[in-house]
This record gives C-alpha cells, structure tokens and sequence, in this order.
C-alpha cells in the first residue's frame, strides 16, 4: 500500500470519527415528533432526555433549538422550557439531581434568541384599554439590569454578594438554601428568607462586625449587600383572563410584566379592579387606567412566590361616541359621572355641541333618550349599558355677510350688529381705481345689490 492510499484512508476514518460523534449529540432528539405534547411526558423521561442532551455536549439553548429544528411548536417548546424549571423547584425531586439541570432558570426562561415566535396578535375590542394586550411584537419583560431593590424579599436559590470596603477588602457570593439561610467563613449561618435586602444587610453587618470585622462598627469598614442570580417565582393568574394559569418569572417581575404575559383581561374581566393575593388577603387593588390615561404606576408592586392575579367580572361598561376624541366601551367606578367619561375618552372633538348630551339607557322592555345638559354632566352618573352620543354642531355660518363687484377683496366677511354699508367697503379694502370717479354712486348702487345677511 503506497503513501497515497494510507493518507487517504486516514482522512476518511477522521471524517467517520467526525460524523459519528455529531450523529451521537443529534440522536437524543430523533425520537421527538412535531406534535408532542410536552404534558404526555412523565418527569423522568424530561430528566433523561435533558440529561442526555448535556452529557453529548449540548447547551441549554442549543437543546432547545434543536426542539424547534424537530419541528417543535413554540409554545410546546415554552412548556418544556417551564416545566424544567417547575422540576427543578421540586424539593422532592432533589435527590435525583434535578437541581443541576438548568443553571440559571430565570436566563434560561427569558432567553428566546434560539427561535422566532410567530406573533399572535389579539382581536380588536371596542373597550378601553384592551389594545394595550393587542400587540403581538411588544415586550414587557422585567428589567434586570438595575441597583438592588431594597425592599425585594429575599428567598431560596438567591444569589447574595456581600461586599467589603475600607478597613478590610473582600467579597463573598453565596447562594440562599432551600432553608433560607447563607453561611459566611467565620460568621456562620444566617438565617435571610423572608427579610428584604436591607433587613439582611444589618443582620450580616451585625453578625460580621461581632465576630470577624470590628471595622464595621467604628465606621472603617463598609458593607453592601447586592443580588446576583435572582430567584424564580410561581405566580397564578386568575379570574376573567385571556390566559389563566401558573407563570413562572423572574423574582424581579413586577405585577404589570405578568399582566401582559396573561393576555389581560376578557371582554367580561375588570381593567380598574384587579386583585393581588397574598395569604389569602387583596394585598392590592390596582386601577390599570391611571397608567393607561396618565402613564403613572402607583402601585407596581414587587411579587412574591405564590401570589394570585384576579381579574373579577366588570361592572359598569358605557358607550360612547360621537364627538369624541376616543370614542370606545369604558369601564366606570359606581361613583364616575359623565364628566368624568368625556375626560376618559379624551374630551370632546373639535366639532361638539357641547350644550346637552344624548344618553340612551336600557328599560326592562325598551329603551328611553335622555338629554342630560351642560351644567349636569358633574352629576348625572351613567348607568351599565348606557349609550353616551355627542353631536354635531350645525355646519352653518350665522353671523356672514358677502360682498362682491367692483371692490378690491369680494368674499365672505363677519357682520356685526349696527354695519353700513360704507364699513363693509372699507373691510373689502374699498373699491377698486376704475370704479372711482363719476361712477361712484352707481358702483356703490350695484354693490348694494350683492350685499347680503343673514336673516334679512
């Protein structure tokens, strides 16, 4: 056998350790079809097909993106992705080594650059505030790249950094337990779930500065307490939403990014009452239309692990339209009045009569017209299905008065009470060089003839 024959046995056995050792990594996925149901799998079989997805050398987001190469729904592919992370917050299956499965759960949750999901855009309402939803492009997620809230509650799979400045120098990166506690060299453990950051921060600084650091009680040394990895939470959104159910988000989520991942609400759900639960108690009651008419958050609360979201059922929806500048289906709190709707819907339209109001209201057996005037709409309160039109005013000129003939600038000129016929002339820029003379008074007998009012 020659040179040549061995060289190029030698490469085309290379080419065959290549291919093998990529057909080994892609064969953990060759048994998935297009139309598995994520739900049909038990947890063990999630755990050995991950599993051996990694062992053959597969990232996080290489896995999934082959999921998507199989032919994979994407939201097939978002149930997978959660359901891990459901697993790996099961203490029960700890033992099995569930916990290494995913390193970060809340990167790994948001991370979506492995595949496009084709945007579903919500059908158009008619009610206020539902078009906020509607778009299938917008993103809302949570922002993580901020200073630590001080008042964000600190809990298992938190990573803490503690930071050690002036007298002494050093740095410790711990990871909360499932016990809720940290363990500091020479501290030792310290008990932090449940305690905001703040909270913690004084409990390290004490037991650091008793035992290891006397800098922090004199002031030499300082202490700060930052978050590194944050936790993931369950948070159950129910009620009259889109898409009810447990979402699981970053710890730093807020209630409006989990808002918009449910889809909002129904056209039956409530936009201006919507519940947070925390232990069984309304936390908060939170009116979507203040940030939706002023851009304001007043109550953008921080979630905890285990909160509801309730959408109730709506109770007052009025129509309204004409002119108005944002004619839609309103919500109103029981005590709103028809002032108070005409500045929801932007107030009025250029073109308004604004002297009374047409108001349609459902009967037990028909429906009445009432006409609600100017100084009432402070105090008349619409009522559930009521239909709020705003006229027109005429499109006629009241007050005008046309000249034409032999002056400089003929037209349309406003007529006021006591006007001669000189004063006309004059706002027409008076009459024209070759009208002058021996002709004035015919000229001015022929404009006479133009002169025209309204009324007369």
């Amino acid at each position: 056998m020659n040179l040549n024959v061995l060289l190029k046995t030698g490469f085309l056995f290379g080419v065959l350790i290549l291919l093998t050792g990529t057909l080994q990594s892609q064969s953990i996925l060759n048994n998935l079809s297009p139309d598995v149901k994520v739900s049909q799998l038990s947890d063990q079989q999630m755990m050995q097909l991950w599993q051996e997805a990694q062992k053959n050398g597969l990232s996080e987001n290489q896995a999934v993106s082959m999921m998507a190469q199989k032919g994979m729904s994407t939201a097939e592919i978002s149930a997978f992705k959660r359901r891990l992370v459901d697993m790996q917050g099961n203490s029960k299956l700890s033992k099995t080594g569930v916990l290494n499965l995913v390193t970060d759960t809340s990167g790994f949750l948001r991370d979506s650059s492995w595949i496009k999901e084709i945007p579903q855009s919500r059908r158009k309402s008619r009610i206020y505030g539902f078009e906020f939803f509607s778009n299938p492009n917008s993103s809302f997620e949570p922002n993580l790249r901020i200073a630590t809230p001080k008042n964000y509650i600190i809990g298992p799979d938190d990573d803490l950094i503690v930071n050690l400045t002036g007298q002494n120098e050093n740095s410790f990166k711990k990871k909360v337990t499932p016990e809720g506690t940290i363990q500091i060299p020479y501290a030792g453990i310290i008990q932090v779930t449940g305690l905001s950051i703040e909270q913690a921060e004084k409990v390290i600084r004490n037991k650091l500065g008793e035992k290891v650091y006397p800098g922090l009680k004199n002031g030499n040394t300082q202490l700060t307490l930052t978050l590194g990895n944050v936790k993931t939470i369950r948070v159950t959104v129910i009620g009259e939403a889109q898409r009810p159910g447990a979402y699981s988000v970053s710890s730093l989520a807020s209630f409006f990014n989990v808002l918009y991942l449910s889809g909002g609400p129904t056209d039956n759900g409530s936009l201006r009452n919507i519940e947070i639960i925390r232990n069984n108690k309304v936390l908060e009651v939170i009116d979507l239309y203040t940030f939706l008419q002023k851009g304001i958050i007043e109550k953008d609360v921080r979630l905890e692990d285990q909160d509801l979201i309730r959408f109730p059922v709506y109770t007052k929806h009025v129509y309204l339209s004409g002119e108005i500048k944002r004619p839609a289906i309103y919500e109103l709190h029981p005590k709103e009045t028809l002032a108070d709707l005409i500045q929801l819907g932007g107030g009025f339209g250029d073109t308004a009569f604004r002297r009374n109001i047409k108001v349609v209201q459902l009967g037990e057996k028909d429906k009445k017209i009432k006409d609600i005037a100017n100084e009432d709409f402070n105090y008349y309160l619409p009522h559930n299905g009521d239909s709020v039109f705003i006229d027109k005013i005429v499109n006629q000129i009241t007050n005008k008065v046309t000249i034409s003939g032999a002056v400089n600038h003929p037209g349309i000129y406003e007529f006021e009470d006591g006007m001669q016929l000189s004063q006309l002339v004059k706002k027409a820029d008076s009459l024209r060089e070759r009208a002058a003379g021996i002709n004035n008074m015919r000229v001015i007998w022929w404009i006479t003839g133009w002169f025209q009012q309204s009324g007369h």
